[in-house]
């Protein structure tokens, strides 16, 4: 082995906040960035990207997560490429497959434990397909994930996960938020309307947004594009605007400039975009499950509400009359626990465990008896 450390990650197929974590991890170690399936469109420009199943027939697996899905499962558990470091770091789960060498170090940085699965079975396992493909993910993956010497949860939610889903002792598992520039953002006027960003699919539930709005007196704007655009667009009253993808530029901007950010996603085992809102000095107005209902304190840095519309509308009219207790500095003080610079130690911290608890101790058979 050389010493080294390599990061490993699986799909490359959009920018979101899995990417902004691996993209990080390789500049904090300088490491290699391996990844399995991708488009060079999503890759940054300052790491060193390699793709591992590259060739042009394979390639074509990346159309289908199943066929995907399917391909790691036989193909990750074998990786020459990783071998030759003495420490790897997986990020999502693609790669979980990976058999290390005995003396290798690896610590999986884990997102969620798979979905559909596990945490979201009992909404979406009403099919026969869907429950036999969750059974076999759930006899297939439960035994092959005990690999690392560490885990690192993306928040407490998925710790909690990793512990009733996967077995995973806590003492095993570190949490660690992921990486936010909070420092980039920043409080700004006119706030004069609300607004929600994400990708415009139906986990994001967004649709309840925009019915929520229809009985308002306020603008709403929604950015993201996605598959359930055009759809929302034609359901949306006259006060919601739609404005597609925002670049950073504009996100900032926009997060800066609102007056609350609703965040409705399903169950999320994180989200970025509502810390980004407290970066920026801007309340949060999200829904009370998953990681979202602890990243706001009641009263003083948004209000929860259920994900139908009249829950959404409430918690609005409650914000239009009592506001929020801290002010836009306390708000941003409070998002400092999610810095990229908390990430970074809270990293390194990670690894140098996981490093000090594969390290073989073989003093008691040293033959030093007296």
């Amino acid at each position: 082995m050389t010493g080294r450390t390599a990061i490993a990650h699986g799909n490359y197929l959009q920018r979101g906040g899995a990417e902004q974590v691996s993209n990080e991890l390789a500049r904090l170690f300088d490491a290699p960035l391996y990844y399995g399936f991708g488009d060079p469109e999503y890759l940054p420009d300052d790491v060193d990207s390699r793709q591992l199943f590259g060739g042009r027939l394979v390639s074509q697996l990346s159309r289908s997560v199943f066929s995907r899905d399917l391909y790691y499962a036989f193909a990750a558990q074998r990786i020459p490429e990783l071998a030759e470091y003495d420490t790897v770091v997986l990020s999502k789960n693609e790669l979980s497959w990976y058999v290390p060498e005995d003396e290798q170090t690896v610590i999986h940085y884990v997102h969620s434990t798979p979905r559909t699965p596990y945490d979201l079975f009992q909404q979406r396992g009403d099919s026969l397909p869907t429950r036999l493909y969750s059974f076999v993910a759930r006899t297939l993956f439960l035994p092959n994930t005990k690999y690392p010497d560490r885990f690192v949860a993306n928040s407490e939610l998925v710790a909690r996960r990793l512990e009733r889903y996967w077995r995973i002792s806590a003492d095993r598992i570190d949490v660690v938020y992921p990486p936010v520039p909070v420092d980039e953002y920043s409080p700004s006027d006119p706030k004069e309307y609300y607004l929600t960003y994400s990708r415009l699919i139906p986990e994001k539930r967004i649709d309840a947004i925009v019915d929520a709005f229809a009985e308002l007196d306020a603008e709403l704007v929604v950015g993201g594009s996605g598959e359930e655009r055009d759809r929302l667009e034609r359901r949306a009253p006259e006060n919601v605007r739609f404005v597609g993808y925002m670049d950073e530029s504009e996100k900032k901007r926009r997060l800066g400039e609102a007056r609350a950010l609703l965040f409705n996603a399903m169950n999320e085992d994180f989200g970025m975009i509502p810390v980004e809102a407290l970066a920026s000095g801007t309340p949060v107005l999200g829904v009370d499950e998953g990681y979202t209902k602890y990243q706001i304190k009641a009263g003083k840095n948004g209000y929860t509400h259920d994900p139908d519309p009249k829950s959404i509308r409430s918690a609005v009219e409650r914000f239009e009359r009592e506001g929020v207790a801290w002010s836009a500095a306390e708000i941003q003080e409070y998002a400092e626990r999610y810095s990229a610079e908390a990430f970074r130690q809270g990293m390194q911290d990670a690894v140098a465990r996981a490093e000090d608890d594969a390290t073989i101790d073989v003093s008691y058979g040293s033959g030093d008896e007296t």
